[in-house]
């Protein structure tokens, strides 16, 4: 029987794709280079998800 599992895509790897996204479209709006941004999102999947806010 088929499974969908090998499919599904984790909230991590989505977090790990939309932020390389958001760091080049941040670097091209605010005419930055790029390694000014981190290189990997400065926060936890669990931290996103969750309650927490950066102060």
């Amino acid at each position: 029987m088929p499974t969908l599992e090998p499919g599904l895509i984790t909230p991590h790897q989505i977090l790990d794709q939309e932020y390389k996204r958001a760091r080049r479209e941040a670097a091209r709006q605010t005419r930055l280079d790029i390694a000014t941004f981190p290189l990997t999102c400065p926060y936890l999947t669990e931290q996103i998800l969750g309650d927490w806010l950066p102060e």
